[in-house]
């Protein structure tokens, strides 16, 4: 399920409750960044560069936090 926020006159939906943000209108309007609960790898299939903390793809990036979790942001074409 999830919630709308307006984020920098950007429209976030989000799975985890961010209580710090103005909740917005679900008009129906597709969200400009979507945070998603779930499964994360533990390396991109196409690194472009790398360190012990983060990898870079061509429209991702994983980052790991030790002990914490890993977070990974990807960009849709266009």
């Amino acid at each position: 399920m999830g919630k709308m926020y307006s984020l920098f006159g950007l429209r976030l939906h989000s799975e985890i409750r961010l209580p710090e943000l103005f909740g917005a209108e679900d008009r129906g309007q597709e969200a400009d960044i979507t945070i998603r609960v779930g499964k994360t790898p533990e390396n991109l299939e196409t690194v472009k560069q790398k360190n012990p903390w983060c990898q870079a793809g061509n429209r991702e990036i994983l980052l790991r936090v030790d002990g914490i979790a890993r977070y990974t942001c990807s960009a849709e074409p266009g």
